[in-house]
């Protein structure tokens, strides 16, 4: 589809991987969401010479649209984080709540560098994350919240996990 951003997510994940390339070598450790998201971090991690693991968590919607994120399902032993960037991979980011709430937990497990990379997200989600991580990429940033399908002609990656 033409006037896209992305041709495709493997185009987004190359896009992101050449931004972090400085850390090709380094063995990073790419946490990734289910669905669209780890197809996007499997490339990530290739290109990277790094390690793919699952990120889990849930979305807590709380009052007056604030939201919070809860880690479950880390069956990442702390050993396997110690000193050792980490990058959490999402195509999109809406509120940088679960980006947050896993960037905590990774820094009590003491991971080196924590960076949030991403294909979209929301402005103030944006400027959020580069506050709170180490390091922040994210391709495209949008005034408001769209569905992260609006922005890629691709609609099932191929090598997505269930």
């Amino acid at each position: 589809m033409e006037g896209l951003p992305f041709k495709d997510h493997g185009d987004a994940a190359r896009q992101l991987a050449d931004k972090l390339c400085a850390h090709r070598g380094e063995n990073p450790m790419v946490l990734a969401f289910p669905g669209e998201s780890w197809a996007m971090g499997k490339a990530l991690a290739e290109a990277l010479e790094g390690e793919l693991e699952n990120a889990l968590a849930v979305r807590i919607s709380g009052p007056a649209g604030t939201d919070c994120a809860a880690l479950y399902g880390a069956d990442i032993p702390p050993y396997r984080v110690r000193g050792r960037t980490v990058i959490l991979m999402a195509e999109e980011t809406s509120t940088g709540s679960t980006f947050s709430a896993i960037a905590r937990e990774l820094r009590r497990q003491d991971a080196a560098h924590v960076i949030a990379a991403s294909a979209v997200g929301c402005l103030d989600s944006v400027e959020r994350l580069r506050r709170e991580m180490d390091e922040t990429i994210v391709l495209l940033e949008s005034e408001e919240f769209k569905p992260a399908a609006v922005f890629f002609s691709d609609s099932v990656a191929v090598g997505r996990e269930p």
